[in-house]
């Protein structure tokens, strides 16, 4: 009896910032438990994290991410302002 070999497919750019945008927003999701304190840190973390989840939102052309992060990003970005300025 022979199996057959299925390469595994290749990782690409989507695969990383995925990955990378989900453990800054469970890094963000941790400072805000951690009190008023770590404020700054939330939200700056967190719009990062939504810009790269906006890119694969853009990449998958997943409607609903893009919606969705893109929303996101306008709120905490207008919150990065605010802490700013």
């Amino acid at each position: 009896m022979t199996t057959t070999h299925v390469p595994a497919k290749k990782k690409g750019a989507d695969w990383y910032l995925k990955w990378v945008s989900t453990v800054l927003i469970l890094t963000s999701v941790a400072f805000r438990s951690a009190g008023p304190e770590y404020r700054e840190w939330d939200i700056t973390i967190g719009f990062i994290a939504t810009i790269g989840w906006t890119s694969v939102s853009i990449m998958w052309n997943d409607r609903a991410l893009i919606l969705l992060n893109g929303v996101m990003g306008c709120l905490l970005g207008s919150s990065l302002i605010q802490i700013w300025f």
